[in-house]
């Protein structure tokens, strides 16, 4: 059904009204990087006031303050000096300087503003990732520390998957105490490195995960690639891998 609703032609002042609510920062430069335009969220992230922006090169005024420029990346040129006729997709972080000094880091977009066919500048639109990428870097430092552990640990260890009860990983201590090499090992479950009268016990065991129990203790008979059983005291826990 066609819609009655008629398209609504917002003034040039509503339109800077809608973008300054927004809640990115954006900045319009023309084809030297001179800031034509700067909505309030970009100027509260950078410390500016819009004195300041407006006719300004906004490349020089985001680094302005960098004390130290050895390691400074050339290709955060693209964020005010780009003549791409196509639009530049969302690009990895870029570090901003604020105006007393400190940097944040951010996610950014740009866009060409093409009239007539004419290049007449960009559109850059960015977000403050600072936090997240503190939060990702923490997190690999912890994922490196975790992962240290598991494969330097006396015990063996592995971990499998609750759903095809298959093994998806383990430690070099697990392929000497088993006798399988990592190929082998990653290939079976947990019924394999079980003898036959032990598989239903498993099974019962591994019906649901709040059955297993998000701590797991117990002793099990657990077969050997040579057919050989070892009795084995098993700890257990439930743990993400690989986002599950």
């Amino acid at each position: 059904m066609a819609s009655n609703q008629k398209p609504l032609n917002h003034s040039l002042n509503e339109l800077a009204l809608i973008i300054d609510s927004i809640d990115r920062g954006i900045y319009i430069i023309d084809n030297l990087g001179n800031c034509t335009f700067i909505n309030k969220a970009a100027l509260d992230m950078l410390g500016y006031d819009l004195e300041a922006c407006i006719g300004t090169n906004m490349h020089q005024l985001i680094h302005s303050k960098r004390k130290d420029r050895s390691d400074y990346p050339e290709n955060n040129c693209s964020l005010c000096q780009s003549k791409s006729s196509s639009c530049i997709q969302e690009q990895p972080a870029e570090v901003f300087w604020k105006s007393d000094g400190s940097f944040f880091s951010i996610r950014y977009s740009s866009s060409p503003i093409i009239d007539q066919g004419i290049l007449k500048g960009q559109a850059i639109a960015f977000s403050d990732i600072t936090e997240q990428k503190a939060k990702d870097a923490a997190l690999a430092e912890s994922e490196r520390k975790y992962k240290y552990i598991f494969e330097n640990n006396p015990l063996p260890m592995f971990i499998w998957d609750f759903e095809t009860l298959k093994i998806i990983d383990c430690n070099q201590e697990a392929l000497i105490k088993y006798g399988y090499t990592r190929d082998e090992f990653l290939k079976l479950t947990i019924r394999q490195i079980r003898p036959e009268e032990d598989i239903s016990l498993i099974e019962s065991a591994t019906v649901h995960e709040e059955i297993y129990g998000s701590i797991h203790r117990r002793t099990w008979r657990h077969e050997k690639k040579d057919g050989s059983l070892i009795n084995v005291e098993v700890t257990g826990h439930v743990v993400d891998f690989n986002g599950r």
